[in-house]
């Protein structure tokens, strides 16, 4: 999995454009406002854990960059593996422009294996913005879907984005 992992480059804010391709299921998942972390442990009959693939500053894509509206290139980006019952169910990916990593938002930096989910849902500090949706088209007719919303901080200029990459199994019957 981490030799490929699934990047999706194409947002959109207009959802409906993929609303025929959604089932209930699909939007269910993708349009969930609350927190993935705290839904995937429901769904979770054993064990959710959190695998990070890699951490630290890098560079950003740059889509990330123009939705962030960041003057420089470089992020502290984190990318997890969020795994239920051993199997990996989604990717996430979270740009932190190095700009916001000051006071009590230095703590993104040092989550290791703690869900992120767990931070910004548990703190009346950071509100969500309206998701975009984006797909990866597959050899096999399937897609993977995903979505990426910006967390504000307080309405201060402290922003970060969270991208969100379901695996096909999260939309099995």
């Amino acid at each position: 999995m981490t030799q490929n992992l699934p990047y999706i480059h194409r947002w959109t804010s207009a959802y409906k454009k993929y609303s025929p391709l959604l089932s209930s299921l699909n939007k269910s998942w993708l349009l969930d406002s609350g927190s993935l972390t705290r839904r995937l442990i429901k769904q979770s009959t054993q064990d959710f854990r959190v695998r990070v693939v890699s951490e630290g500053v890098a560079r950003m894509f740059q889509h990330e960059k123009d939705v962030l509206k960041s003057p420089v290139g470089c992020a502290w980006i984190r990318e997890v593996e969020l795994i239920v019952d051993g199997q990996v169910w989604v990717f996430a990916r979270s740009v932190v422009p190095l700009s916001t990593l000051n006071g009590q938002d230095l703590q993104l930096r040092y989550l290791g294996n703690k869900p992120l989910g767990h931070l910004l849902f548990s703190s009346p500090r950071y509100k969500r913005s309206q998701f975009q949706i984006g797909k990866i088209a597959l050899e096999n007719t399937q897609s993977i879907w995903g979505r990426r919303s910006i967390f504000s901080c307080n309405g201060q200029q402290k922003n970060l984005l969270v991208s969100e990459t379901f695996m096909p199994v999260v939309f099995s019957d």
